[in-house]
């Protein structure tokens, strides 16, 4: 497990440090200068010329690029050229935000899947299926903003029964948090409900075929512990390499759904970024997913180990 664990940390350096090339690469392809954005339409070129110099911005490209690697592995990911503000603080205090919204995305799609992936599988053909199987295609085809959008139409305009938008810190108050992110975790969620069953499903069929389930039965263990104890563990794996992918994807920051419901976390944070041509605050937030990809992944590679004891890393 330890020479697994060190090989997986090395690859995951190579990984960040190609994600770091491709990501000040892009941005700096991107039409824009933000020292217009920061000095305004009216600046005189002079003003724009020494802004760029006073930020680094006159220097050549691999150049700049050497010089923030640099300080990223010094643990400096630079400061905001929008919010003069510390690019890790600025994260941190986002964090807050898109933590809860993870964890209770993550927490509505895990109760709605697997039950209905279970289901699904064990009434295989049936009308269940059929159905269950319906609300999932639904789920995958409808963008997760439509969905907020269509929640906010009916809880917050006509039902009147949970608040548009905003944010109100769970430390502060726990139901009141809650309340304003349950509609953001429901559009979230839906998507990530409906993949996870059909990987459930998929999983649940595909064990409940296998010998060491007829055998299980063959001893007389009651079908509940078959099902949850054999065929359920088993059939686990490929579900939780989704849902490791997708916990990366919601704490690295819901971008279109923090922006809808008005939630001050890192997705948010990011496109306001881009829209301000934000280079070093761009940067830091996408290494910063990237960073929580890696990590989750590696979890989810060790967890395996638990679900299947015939899964051994040399």
């Amino acid at each position: 497990m330890t020479g697994f664990i060190v090989r997986r940390l090395l690859t995951s350096i190579i990984v960040l440090f190609m994600v770091t090339l491709l990501v000040f690469g892009a941005l700096h392809i991107i039409p824009g200068d933000p020292t217009t954005l920061m000095l305004g339409m009216e600046a005189t070129e002079e003003a724009r010329q020494a802004l760029r110099h006073q930020l680094g911005l006159d220097l050549p490209v691999h150049i700049q690029y050497l010089t923030w690697l640099g300080k990223v592995l010094r643990g400096d990911l630079g400061q905001s050229l929008a919010l003069k503000d510390d690019i890790s603080k600025l994260l941190l205090q986002r964090l807050p935000t898109t933590i809860p919204l993870a964890v209770l995305t993550m927490l509505i799609a895990v109760v709605i899947a697997l039950p209905a992936g279970v289901l699904s599988a064990l009434k295989r053909s049936s009308k269940t299926d059929w159905l269950i199987s319906v609300f999932a295609f639904a789920g995958l085809s409808f963008p997760n903003f439509w969905v907020g959008v269509l929640l906010i139409l009916v809880f917050s305009l006509y039902l009147r029964v949970l608040p548009p938008g905003g944010y109100v810190s769970i430390m502060d108050d726990p139901a009141e948090g809650i309340r304003r992110l349950l509609m953001p975790a429901v559009a979230l969620g839906a998507a990530l409900a409906a993949s996870l069953t059909r990987m459930t499903r998929s999983s649940m069929l595909e064990v409940m075929g296998q010998d060491y389930i007829k055998t299980a039965r063959a001893k007389g263990l009651a079908e509940r512990t078959v099902i949850v104890a054999h065929a359920l563990r088993n059939a686990l794996i490929p579900t939780v390499t989704v849902m490791g992918l997708q916990i990366g994807q919601l704490l690295g920051g819901a971008l279109i759904i923090e922006e809808i419901f008005s939630l001050p976390g890192v997705g948010r944070l990011t496109i306001h970024a881009v829209y301000d041509r934000d280079f070093p605050l761009v940067q830091g937030a996408v290494l910063f997913i990237a960073m929580v990809f890696t990590v989750v992944n590696l979890l989810v590679d060790m967890l395996y180990v638990y679900l299947d004891p015939r899964i051994h890393y040399d």
